[in-house]
């Protein structure tokens, strides 16, 4: 039986503590998202202890995978579908590097990488504002609502009918708007729910849909919170690619098993059942 990879999101690698985050990760396929390693090594306030606890994780048994943002713009490079989430490779091979040296990394790499994201971010944020707009008025989320009964429902249910509404839709065109100019060919891009990006295209318009019953029912602030939110989506995407996902943000935990019922989100190390248990041999 192949072990069971549980992702893990950045405010909860940072929350949980850093023995019992160690004594889980010996004992289970825990894949820390590279973005985290960017944080760890731009962080101006507590950058020597935030990369110690990555350190610490990795050499305990943690793997790496490469930030949503950066597979979405591979498999736009490549125009493939991104492989398995974890590299054994790579993840060995940076675990040999913090087990050498705390801090093995040049500085030049890690910026560049960290702008990569940036500018993905930038880049999705221009199209995004005109694209809300358009979903808003072609999509009346209340009448939505209002039809399938669904008006007196929580947050919890609604992201679940916002996720069959979009499902149920061809995203070709949500794509091409939405990630304009990311590639260059875009008819050979994002052809199908195998690829990263129709996920991540996927969860996002799942989060266009609340925040725009939000809007109109005056319950909240719309994209506000835009790149933290990107950073979510970003993270929840990667659940297409591993069994499960600790999460603490109580709006992640509900786009994530909205986004896909069939897999596991947790809150904490103590919810994850023993069929993640890895024997390591």
């Amino acid at each position: 039986m192949r072990p069971q990879k549980i992702i893990i999101d950045k405010d909860t690698f940072i929350g949980i503590n850093l023995n019992a985050l160690c004594i889980f990760t010996r004992s289970h396929f825990l894949v820390l998202p590279e973005v985290l390693l960017y944080e760890c090594l731009t962080s101006l306030e507590k950058k020597g202890i935030l990369l110690d606890r990555f350190r610490q994780v990795i050499l305990a048994g943690g793997y790496v995978c490469s930030s949503g943002y950066a597979i979405v713009r591979d498999e736009a490079h490549r125009l493939n579908p991104h492989g398995p989430l974890v590299n054994r490779e790579y993840s060995d091979g940076v675990r040999q590097a913090l087990a050498k040296n705390a801090d093995p990394y040049d500085y030049t790499w890690v910026t560049k990488r960290f702008q990569l994201d940036q500018e993905f971010i930038d880049h999705f944020q221009s199209n995004i504002e005109r694209f809300t707009k358009l979903e808003s008025r072609k999509t009346n989320v209340i009448e939505l609502v209002r039809r399938q009964d669904h008006s007196n429902e929580g947050r919890s249910d609604r992201l679940k009918y916002w996720a069959e509404f979009v499902n149920s839709k061809d995203l070709h065109d949500a794509r091409n708007q939405l990630l304009k100019g990311i590639t260059n060919c875009p008819d050979k891009y994002c052809l199908s729910g195998e690829w990263v990006s129709w996920q991540f295209v996927r969860v996002f318009m799942i989060w266009v849909l609340e925040c725009s019953f939000l809007l109109q029912t005056g319950g909240g602030k719309g994209s506000a919170k835009l790149e933290h939110d990107l950073q979510d989506i970003a993270c929840v995407a990667l659940l297409s690619r591993a069994n499960g996902l600790l999460v603490r943000d109580k709006f992640a935990q509900d786009l994530a098993r909205a986004a896909f019922p069939d897999k596991d989100v947790f809150s904490s190390l103590d919810e994850v059942p023993d069929e993640y248990l890895c024997d390591w041999g």
